[in-house]
């Protein structure tokens, strides 16, 4: 792994870490400015590092982070989905940004995995080329391709713009680029789903998995988070919490079947999935899923 005098000073180990950091970032240098008539505090722009991809979790209590959003956020990106009733499943707020019941612009999965024609995905593109050529510069995934007709008024347009992999040291590091990022509720799940690509794409070409550096254009706190963000500043910073190593991609499309029998109440079949990392996260969803049923 790069020395950490190589790598921009906004430097750190876990997503805790980076959540603390933006929050008391846009609190105490940002400025307001109103998007749509939105009230924000806003840095522009901003960039760090996390050296650890596997720590992109926020273990913090008091920001009550689903772990479940996360994990069905990632498979629904996995499965090149742009289905609104998957995230709504999980966070009813996604209910707001669709259009005829589709994700139109934050379908980040159905940018990258999905085909076009005769062409190949983007995702098979972008290993294909490092697998040729491992230092590579060009090995870049534009998560803006499913906008339709590029309408800046609709009501989702993605947030990301790219995520570049660079093979260095025969380890898998990523960049994302962001046009906007709401520090809040946003860039913990960012992180999250950017990283586990960028694992998935490390098991691909055999290497080790480097560091994840993320760069927004607008870093920002709505002011109705404002109340949370202090809060979360003022509570104790938590142990960082580090996912295992990732499980066989061969498991992802089971996994994503019984992700879907959970969301139809259907009993989850944990033998079809030979992998305790990938088990671990279907329990997840169970979970999840009981305690939705138990609240309705």
């Amino acid at each position: 792994m790069r020395s950490r005098s190589q790598l921009a000073s906004n430097e750190f180990s876990s997503a805790d870490e980076v959540q603390r950091w933006a929050i008391e970032l846009v609190l105490s240098n940002g400025t307001s400015v109103s998007p749509r008539g939105q009230h924000t505090m806003e840095v522009c722009p901003a960039s760090f590092t996390l050296l650890n991809p596997r720590s992109r979790c926020v273990t913090q209590a008091e920001r009550k982070w689903s772990f479940a959003l996360a994990i069905g956020e990632f498979l629904w990106h996995a499965s090149a989905s742009d289905d609104a009733r998957v995230l709504e499943y999980y966070a009813r707020p996604w209910a707001a940004f669709a259009v005829g019941g589709r994700i139109r612009g934050s379908c980040y999965g159905k940018s990258i995995f999905s085909t076009r024609g005769e062409s190949p995905s983007q995702w098979a593109s972008v290993l294909g080329l490092l697998t040729s050529d491992p230092d590579s510069r060009r090995a870049v995934l534009d998560f803006r391709v499913t906008d339709s007709n590029n309408e800046l008024d609709a009501p989702d347009v993605a947030c990301a713009s790219t995520l570049q992999f660079l093979v260095r040291q025969n380890r898998l590091n990523a960049v994302a680029v962001m046009r906007s990022n709401d520090v809040v509720w946003g860039l913990p799940y960012d992180m999250f789903v950017f990283t586990m690509f960028q694992e998935m794409a490390a098991q691909k070409l055999g290497l080790e998995l480097g560091w994840y550096h993320h760069h927004a254009a607008s870093l920002h706190i709505y002011d109705r988070h404002r109340g949370l963000a202090q809060a979360l500043l003022a509570a104790k910073v938590p142990n960082s919490h580090e996912m295992d190593v990732m499980g066989s991609l061969d498991c992802l499309p089971n996994v994503i079947e019984q992700e879907r029998r959970l969301r139809q109440g259907l009993a989850p079949e944990f033998a079809q999935i030979p992998s305790s990392y990938w088990v671990a996260l279907v329990k997840v969803l169970f979970d999840f899923g009981r305690r939705k049923l138990q609240s309705s």
